[in-house]
């Protein structure tokens, strides 16, 4: 009897772990989460409309190739950690990859090329971090292909290779000494935090092709004077010039449709904002705390004035400075 039960016992036990195995594999493949070729992991996107890679399996493999398409889908994105700590000696991103995430390569010892996808957007913090292997470095600057991934920590000076497209986040974060950027003509993207905590930058220079500038890219710059925003952007995101205290003078390009939440909160010294007609919406305190603004020279009509969309919370010194209408 005893011999009985004990043996029902075990095959309840064995019941279990296949129905809890079976759980587990469902639940990967409802989260879209599976294996392609060279052990790369790749997982449906939250849109519903693409894969990013995830994970990487291979723990010896030396070259991957990264799929553009899986099971019919683009592949977009190179996920948080996704080949972090691996063995990996050289990567081939395609070009339907427009964001590298956290630490997606951090700690890849062995990492010498990253072949770089054309459409590529925005790298993270941190991305390539510990890949000593990987890293071109000129004049202090460290460049993971056409990107700027990080700086020597006392870098005064910056002179950007000529065909850099763009700065991944907070690779300048903190850089005290720096007086002075010039953002070259190639340069398209600025990513979070780039140049925050920049606290002796007093001139910036921003070309003609930027098209995208990420969220606190340069604050608490407080030497920063005056800012002209390039053309082609359209969005002042979230605390972009936030604390600025410095800044005297804004000039927002027709680009812009957008200046985001405390985009300009805490600068005190801001006397004049040039502001194109283009812009539709103004977010919540975006010039809370510029307590010398009183004037707004705006690039349209007074209609199109009252058309925008102005958060009435932590704006009062922007509703209450003189609107000049300028062509």
């Amino acid at each position: 009897m005893k011999k009985s039960v004990k043996m029902l016992t075990v095959l309840t036990m064995c019941l279990m772990t296949l129905v809890l195995f079976l759980s587990f594999a469902a639940c990967n493949a409802q989260c879209g989460q599976q294996t392609g070729v060279d052990g790369v992991e790749y997982m449906l996107c939250d849109d519903g409309k693409s894969y990013g890679v995830v994970g990487f399996t291979s723990k010896g493999a030396e070259e991957v190739h990264v799929l553009s398409e899986y099971k019919g889908k683009p592949v977009t994105t190179v996920l948080e950690r996704a080949f972090a700590e691996s063995n990996v000696v050289k990567v081939h991103l395609p070009d339907s990859i427009t964001k590298i995430g956290k630490r997606a390569f951090a700690d890849c010892i062995w990492l010498r090329e990253v072949v770089m996808p054309s459409n590529l957007s925005e790298i993270e913090e941190y991305a390539f971090s510990g890949c000593d292997r990987l890293y071109k470095t000129e004049k202090g600057i460290y460049y993971v292909g056409n990107w700027v991934v990080g700086v020597d920590s006392d870098i005064d000076i910056l002179y950007f290779d000529a065909e850099t497209v763009g700065i991944a986040d907070k690779a300048l974060f903190g850089c005290a000494n720096i007086k002075e950027i010039n953002l070259l003509a190639n340069i398209k993207y600025i990513g979070r935090e780039a140049f925050s905590a920049c606290s002796n930058l007093e001139a910036l220079s921003m070309g003609n092709n930027i098209e995208r500038i990420g969220e606190r890219a340069f604050e608490n710059c407080i030497a920063l004077s005056s800012v002209k925003i390039s053309d082609k952007v359209t969005t002042l995101p979230y605390k972009v010039f936030f604390n600025c205290t410095s800044l005297t003078s804004v000039n927002i390009s027709d680009s812009v449709t957008s200046i985001g939440v405390y985009a300009f909160e805490g600068c005190c010294s801001l006397r004049i904002v040039t502001i194109g007609k283009m812009v539709t919406n103004i977010g919540s305190g975006s010039f809370a705390g510029c307590s010398s603004l009183k004037e707004i020279n705006y690039k349209g009509t007074e209609e199109d004035w009252n058309k925008v969309s102005i958060s009435s919370n932590g704006n009062s010194l922007l509703l209450n400075a003189k609107i000049n209408y300028i062509k």
